[in-house]
């Protein structure tokens, strides 16, 4: 009988666990996606400025 009520209060403690982690998700979803959305255009710009044309690497050889 402790068992079973030992694996309740664990399965318990687990749903309330799961539903506290979605109800953080909901509360704070607008925080959460303003950051994604910074953080790709950061990560945008840093790629386009990093590298130049594919190119550039050639324009000092001489075609035979």
């Amino acid at each position: 009988m402790k068992d079973f009520l030992v694996s309740i209060l664990k399965l318990f403690l687990l749903l309330a666990a799961i539903g506290a982690a979605i109800y953080a998700v909901i509360m704070y979803w607008e925080k959460i996606s303003q950051f994604l959305c910074a953080t790709k255009e950061k990560v945008s710009s840093v790629a386009a400025s990093c590298c130049g044309s594919e190119f550039d690497d050639y324009e000092d050889w001489q075609g035979e």
